[in-house]
Formats: structure tokens, C-alpha cells, sequence
């Protein structure tokens, strides 16, 4: 705490130093939040909250698609926070939620993963839809 306290020094110190924090984590941010605003919600293979804080993007997948989609992600080498992290014990009861977390990835390989991650949720999306209209 003492070495917290020194370095941290006084309020305008920790703005400051948040100010530049964010300025590295906004771009990334962005691309996460873009790519799923002009690919996904368009679809309707599902939308995002805005964060206004923390280190993750929360992805809402149609209902009964998120694990799915993580499985996708994972086959194609692209990882996300597991399915239903978001909820206690692990169990999200509509299978919908997904965290993102963008802030360890360059510019170009989060931009690239999250190519990945819309093709990934609009394949599940689709394929559910058509498993309903054909009952399977």
C-alpha cells in the first residue's frame, strides 16, 4: 500500500495517470464495440452494453447461442471469457452473455479476432434459426 500511495501521490496523479491508461484502451474498445455494432446488431446476431468502466465488453448473443459461439471462437483459435461467466456459478440460464476483454491484444490482432468473433456469432445465429424453423 505504501508503494501504491507514493507512486499514486494525490488525485490530479491518478487522473493523470488514468487519462493515459484510457487513451491506450479506448482504441481497442472501439474496435470491439464497432465491429459488433456494424455486424452484429444489424444481423440480429445480437448487441452489446457500452461500458463505462473495467476491462470488458459485455457481448449479448440471441438467446441459447453464447456457448456456442465461444465453441466456435475457440475451434478457431480466437478466446473470449468462457460462457456464462457473467452469472454465479457459471450458469447463465439463457445462454446469452459473453465478456470480451480487449486490452491485451494489439490494434491489428484484436481487429482480426473480432472479424472472427462476428463470423463465428452470425454462423451460430444462423444455424439456430434454422434448426427452429425445421424443429430439429
Amino acid at each position: 500500500m505504501l508503494r501504491h500511495a507514493r507512486f499514486l501521490k494525490n488525485k490530479e496523479n491518478i487522473m493523470r495517470i488514468m487519462s493515459r491508461h484510457a487513451a491506450i484502451l479506448r482504441p481497442r474498445f472501439d474496435i470491439v464495440i464497432n465491429a459488433i455494432e456494424r455486424e452484429l446488431v444489424p444481423a440480429g446476431a445480437g448487441d452489446c452494453i457500452r461500458p463505462d468502466g473495467g476491462y470488458f465488453v459485455m457481448y449479448r448473443a440471441p438467446n441459447g447461442c453464447a456457448k456456442a459461439i465461444f465453441d466456435t471462437c475457440k475451434e478457431c483459435g480466437v478466446t473470449v471469457t468462457t460462457a456464462g461467466a457473467t452469472h454465479p456459478y457459471g450458469k447463465d440460464p439463457d445462454d446469452t452473455y459473453l465478456r470480451i476483454a480487449p486490452s491485451a491484444a494489439s490494434l491489428s490482432v484484436l481487429d482480426e479476432a473480432m472479424q472472427i468473433f462476428c463470423a463465428a456469432a452470425k454462423f451460430v445465429t444462423v444455424n439456430k434459426q434454422i434448426s427452429a424453423l425445421i424443429g430439429a
